[in-house]
């Protein structure tokens, strides 16, 4: 009777070796798979990153670095940072251009082109527009309550409700 009991024993505890074992294959084969990405993120990072850095003006992805940051590069500088630099980026055939704040204070050409009025000037009054740029307000919550808020990007019109 002992001796079935010690017998048990020893085939319990290889069992827990072997499952023990095959979880630390599991950890090291997951590590090595997201090492793996995190190196082809980074690669691709500066494929384009050199890319963004040549006379290229657009971009057929956007430049995201292996934290999911995104950078830009100005219109007009030729500046490359991260998104957040860039109060205004995107628009119309514009996939990783922007505009740093430094053009946006200091640029004429760069403030001419931001604060150009739309097309939708015939609503002006009305109470879901924009009145700056003819834009759709949209209702958006903040620390002091809601407000409205014009939805173009390179728009940065509010008012209370």
């Amino acid at each position: 009777m002992l001796r079935k009991q010690i017998e048990e024993q020893q085939r319990l505890k290889e069992l827990r070796l072997k499952t023990q074992k095959e979880e630390e294959q599991k950890r090291k084969a997951q590590k090595a798979a997201e090492e793996a990405a995190r190196k082809k993120v980074a690669l691709e990072f500066e494929v384009l990153m050199t890319d963004m850095k040549s006379d290229h003006p657009q971009q057929e992805k956007e430049v995201m670095d292996e934290k999911g940051r995104r950078w830009f590069k100005c219109e007009y500088c030729g500046k490359i940072a991260m998104g957040s630099e860039f109060p205004y980026t995107g628009g119309a055939g514009k996939r990783n251009l922007g505009t740093c704040r430094e053009c946006v204070r200091n640029n004429p050409d760069a403030q001419e082109e931001i604060y150009v009025p739309s097309k939708n000037l015939k609503r002006r009054n009305d109470s879901k527009r924009c009145p700056r740029c003819g834009g759709r307000l949209v209702e958006r919550y903040g620390r002091y309550g809601s407000y409205l808020a014009c939805e173009d990007s390179f728009c940065n019109y509010t008012r209370s409700k």
